[in-house]
C-alpha cells in the first residue's frame, strides 16, 4: 500500500497522473492524501470514472472531492476540511464518511452504497437528497433542510 498526494491546488481529474505524488493515479490499495496547500485556493478533484482508494483524507479547505461516478474506498474518506459532493450519477461505496468541524458535505443526488456516516448531513436545498443502498450506519449526525432521503432494498 502506497501513500499518493494530490500535488498541485488546481482543479483536476482522479485520473490525470500529473496531479499525484509520483505520478500514479491511486487504486483501491493506495492511501489518497489531498494536503493542505497553505491557503483556500478553490479547486476541485473530479471523480467521473470508476475509482477507488483504500483510504482518503481531504485536509485542504479550498478543496471539493466530487463524486460523479462510481467511487470506492475501502476503509475511511476523512474530510478534514474541505467539501465532499456527491453529485446524482455518483455513488459512494463502502467507505465511513467523517465531517469534520471545518468540513462540509454537498449531496446532491447519488447513492450512498454500504456507508457509515459520522457528522453534519445537510440537505440544504430542496433538490438536495440522496439514496441509501445496502445498509448505512448514521452516528452523530446533524442537518435539517427540505432534502429527500430515498431508502431502497439490496436490489436498488
Amino acid at each position: 500500500m502506497a501513500t499518493i498526494s494530490w500535488t498541485f491546488p488546481l482543479s483536476g481529474t482522479w485520473y490525470n497522473p500529473l496531479f499525484w505524488s509520483g505520478g500514479l493515479i491511486p487504486t483501491i490499495f493506495d492511501d489518497v492524501v489531498i494536503p493542505n496547500f497553505g491557503s483556500p485556493v478553490a479547486f476541485t478533484v473530479s471523480v467521473g470514472l470508476p475509482a477507488g482508494a483504500h483510504s482518503v483524507s481531504v485536509n485542504s479547505a479550498g478543496a471539493t472531492l466530487s463524486i460523479a461516478s462510481s467511487f470506492t474506498v475501502g476503509t475511511t474518506l476523512s474530510m478534514q476540511a474541505g467539501t465532499l459532493a456527491l453529485t446524482s450519477t455518483g455513488v459512494l461505496h463502502d467507505a465511513v464518511v467523517t465531517i469534520g468541524a471545518n468540513a462540509k458535505a454537498r449531496l446532491m443526488g447519488g447513492t450512498l452504497d454500504n456507508v457509515g456516516w459520522r457528522g453534519a448531513l445537510t440537505l440544504s436545498n430542496a433538490h438536495d437528497g440522496f439514496t441509501m443502498r445496502n445498509g448505512m450506519a448514521l452516528r452523530n449526525v446533524t442537518g435539517t433542510g427540505p432534502g429527500v432521503l430515498n431508502i431502497t432494498n439490496s436490489d436498488g
